[in-house]
């Protein structure tokens, strides 16, 4: 606890030194702007506090702003809060500038008082996020901008005997150095499961290759010996991702990336809701959802029975996930999908790759009929659940 307070401290003393340096220069811009003639100017605040926002938050921008720009002057800049990565900023900075907080702070007070700025910000709706659907990966802006990066190209030196599975691992660790509140540990990937998963596919002649970064040594430790970790920069691990035959995503980050290159995937303790982003999902995908225990009546619940829970939390608490607190309020508790279940889906999914009928359309679209009406933008043709599962998430009819 003592590490993680000096921590946090050190960050927000480092922002509040950067935005002491950065305010003046936003001061100078405003008198420049006047000067010029005040050229109408459109300022997006890019929600840069956690990585996975940053990279899709502003991917969604971008395309959306495509059609709104011409004539205008358009000022990109990050959230007050500390940005996740400074990999991910590098990225962006090859197509657009990138304008930090207190350079902003000046412009964002103006533009409460001049009509010629307009200032536009976090959420993105789902409409911008379905946008992502009408381009190919090769058209997106962030595979413009990291083509770009000359280690992009760089051999990453993988056994080319062995077809490549690429996991993503979830550990809150990474967040302890921002202030970020919660550090949701609860959506941490149990790694004891993904240590049987991984020797079960290095066994059936797979390498598996950890493409996220684990910040924390302790971590590394726990992963298992046949899993290559090699600490691959963001950059390198869009490569792994396009380079992979599917991807394990363990529902952090960076797993926007095998998304929106369109990689078949098994998307494994993902949790369910209005934040399950099945709406930018392009290739076949399998879910194998984290589960949810009902204490009181001691089983898990159905697929009809989770949304439903989903609905209350939504209402009641105007949140739409299990965090801890809420989870104790309604008296259930978040399980991790177990390693054969994770197994399945692979399988699955190879099977399904090669065939299209190994998974029928109607088991598809039935696997969602218990997701909420207000939640019809979730159902996809080509995202199904994991088949261990189904029957028990299709008591509700």
């Amino acid at each position: 606890m003592r590490d993680l307070v000096i921590k946090k401290l050190r960050v927000l003393i480092v922002s509040l030194i950067h935005t002491s340096f950065t305010f003046p220069r936003g001061l100078c811009d405003i008198v420049i702007w006047f000067i010029g003639g005040r050229e109408s100017t459109l300022i997006i605040r890019l929600f840069s506090k956690k990585f996975g926002h940053f990279l899709m938050n502003t991917e969604s921008f971008l395309i959306d702003l495509e059609a709104r720009i011409e004539g205008r002057k358009v000022i990109y800049f990050l959230d007050k809060l500390p940005y996740d990565n400074n990999q991910i900023k590098e990225v962006w900075a090859e197509i657009i500038t990138v304008e930090p907080y207190g350079r902003m702070i000046a412009w964002l007070w103006l533009s409460k008082w001049s009509s010629k700025i307009e200032v536009i910000s976090y959420p993105v709706t789902w409409s911008q996020s379905g946008l992502l659907l009408d381009k190919e990966f090769g058209d997106t802006n962030f595979y413009r901008a990291v083509k770009q990066k000359p280690n992009y190209w760089e051999d990453l030196n993988l056994d080319s005997n062995r077809p490549l599975i690429t996991i993503t691992v979830r550990h809150s660790s990474y967040q302890a150095a921002a202030l970020s509140g919660s550090l949701q540990s609860w959506r941490d990937n149990d790694l004891s499961v993904v240590n049987n998963v991984v020797d079960s596919l290095d066994a059936d002649g797979f390498q598996v290759v950890l493409a996220n970064y684990i910040s924390d040594p302790s971590v590394k430790k726990e992963l298992s010996k046949k899993l290559l970790i090699q600490d691959f920069s963001l950059v390198q691990q869009a490569r792994l991702f396009e380079s992979s035959v599917l991807v394990l995503c363990g529902a952090t980050g960076v797993d926007w990336i095998p998304v929106m290159q369109g990689r078949p995937a098994v998307l494994y303790n993902w949790q369910l809701g209005t934040s399950f982003p099945s709406v930018i999902i392009r290739s076949k995908s399998i879910v194998v959802p984290q589960r949810v225990f009902n204490i009181s009546s001691d089983r898990f619940l159905t697929l009809k029975e989770y949304s439903q829970l989903l609905q209350h939390i939504e209402i009641k608490y105007s949140i739409d996930r299990l965090e801890e607190t809420v989870q104790l309020a309604t008296g259930v508790r978040t399980v991790h999908p177990n390693a054969k279940e994770i197994l399945d889906a692979v399988g699955r999914l190879r099977k399904w790759i090669l065939d299209d009928s190994e998974i029928e359309p109607k088991a598809i679209s039935d696997s969602w009929k218990g997701y909420p009406r207000v939640w019809n933008h979730m159902n996809r043709p080509w995202v199904a659940f994991d088949k261990s599962k189904l029957r028990s998430y299709l008591q509700y009819q």
